[in-house]
């Protein structure tokens, strides 16, 4: 299950659910992944345009809801973007989180060591 909050004006949320990831979500997620960090390694896209490639893939991934892109810009916060849309991605590829906990945990456990 995929949830994310979406605020109003008002304090007032809403919760949206949506089932699992399908596949092709996932490869489209794994575009969007690799799109990014090609952006980023050539210098072309900043933090603007990955922000806005996150919204999209966002109102694609909840569009059977009824979610677009101006709902998720009004009604998501921006201190808590990227720990939801880190959480969303978690669901969809929790591999890749496996890996990348793993390695903090482990670069976390050297520094313990070494101190």
């Amino acid at each position: 299950m995929i949830e994310l909050t979406l605020y109003n004006g008002d304090n007032d949320s809403r919760k949206i659910k949506r089932d699992d990831a399908n596949l092709i979500e996932m490869e489209k997620y794994f575009e969007l992944q690799k799109e990014v960090a090609e952006g980023i390694k050539s210098g072309k896209m900043g933090r603007i345009e990955q922000t806005q490639k996150v919204i999209a893939f966002m109102a694609f991934l909840f569009k059977e809801q009824g979610v677009s892109e101006d709902d998720l810009r009004k009604g998501l916060k921006a201190k808590e973007f990227d720990e939801v849309t880190e959480e969303i991605f978690r669901q969809i590829s929790p591999s890749d989180y496996k890996r990348k906990d793993r390695l903090a945990s482990e670069s976390g456990g050297n520094k313990e060591k070494s101190k």
